[in-house]
């Protein structure tokens, strides 16, 4: 049974209640989030005052967001573009196509995984590594352990190979 207030109503999208009239907070949030990735180009060819001042201008115009809600969506949306070497890329780019995901050990061996891996964290310094969960789906890489030193033990997940050799969020560097 559902009631009908007069005045009210909710979003779809979202599901919260509303005043007729007005926008569910959450699309706003996304709306506005769309219009600063579109502006982002325009922002990447701006030295850093007129970054300052576009991102005033859009505090001043958009007062329903905070500044901490912004900072908090800045910082999670960006990160910093992961650059391969070239031999990184060789490497990657030969490597057994089945290996989908590469990640390092807390001792610094790297290790190749068919599937992918989860952290098996343990009080005992030597039972910190990732692990497949099936026989046969990973392989020591640690012949590479020179290279690839953007791998840590501190990452939250493994990278997965396809999305380094594709370029997405990555450059290839070229000595």
């Amino acid at each position: 049974m559902s009631f009908v207030v007069p005045g009210i109503t909710h979003c779809e999208q979202h599901g919260n209640i509303i005043g007729l009239g007005y926008v569910c907070g959450e699309c706003e949030k996304e709306r506005n989030k769309k219009q600063i990735i579109t502006n982002s180009e325009k922002m990447e060819t701006m030295n850093i005052e007129d970054k300052a001042i576009f991102l005033h201008d859009f505090y001043t115009t958009h007062t329903h967001i905070t500044v901490n809600d912004f900072k908090e969506w800045l910082l999670a949306e960006y990160k910093e573009p992961i650059k391969l070497t070239i031999e990184e890329y060789i490497i990657l780019k030969n490597i057994d196509m089945n290996y989908n995901y590469i990640a390092r050990n807390k001792n610094g061996d790297l290790f190749l995984f068919k599937i992918r891996p989860s952290k098996q964290i343990s009080n005992e310094e030597e039972n910190n590594f990732w692990i497949a969960y099936n026989p046969g789906n990973e392989k020591i890489f640690e012949i590479y352990n020179h290279l690839f030193k953007f791998i840590t033990w501190e990452d939250k997940e493994a990278y997965d190979i396809m999305n380094l050799l594709k370029g997405v969020n990555y450059e290839v560097l070229c000595k």
